[in-house]
């Protein structure tokens, strides 16, 4: 158990000392939920107007909500997928991309997973009512961080062998 232990606090250390971004976004993450009480079912209707990205909350001007569906989680599964993740992805896309890369692509990937959402959303909206009628027929709404990590990771295949490059592509875009 001891030395458990003491290769968790190695690997910890080692984690936070090579990859400060991702641990920094990791912990985020689980102050968030452990702050919002949204940890176990995801944001209730009271968090879920204010966090949630849509075309609702976009269309009612609500911009910020772009940025918070990624910081936000639907329920401890997917807390823990999205930890689990973040934990292999982050460190090698920090290593590759280098902190403020990291941060930046992950704003646009959230910014543009989110806006191709919420424009499929309309768009089956529009397909869905032929006659023009309502473009939010069926309005979702998203919290997952899946989009920033996904984008992460995809930017840093650009730095990594042919091999590994491809294998990534397929398996996330597949």
């Amino acid at each position: 158990m001891r030395t458990t232990v003491s290769t968790a606090r190695r690997y910890a250390a080692r984690a936070w000392s090579t990859s400060p971004v991702t641990i920094t976004l990791l912990a985020v993450m689980w102050v968030v939920a452990a702050v919002t009480g949204t940890a176990t079912f995801g944001p209730g209707p009271e968090w879920l107007d204010r966090v949630a990205a849509g075309s609702v909350s976009l269309g009612h001007g609500h911009l910020w909500t772009l940025i918070t569906s990624g910081l936000f989680v639907s329920g401890l599964g997917g807390l823990l997928a999205s930890t689990a993740l973040l934990l292999v992805a982050g460190p090698v896309a920090e290593r590759l991309l280098g902190g403020a890369r990291l941060l930046a692509v992950a704003l646009i990937s959230q910014v543009a997973g989110v806006l191709g959402g919420v424009g499929r959303d309309l768009l089956v909206g529009v397909l869905s009512h032929g006659d023009g009628g309502s473009t939010t027929a069926h309005p979702h709404s998203w919290v997952d961080p899946l989009p920033w990590i996904l984008g992460v990771l995809l930017a840093a295949t650009g730095r990594m062998p042919t091999l590994w490059r491809r294998r990534i592509r397929a398996v996330v875009l597949a």
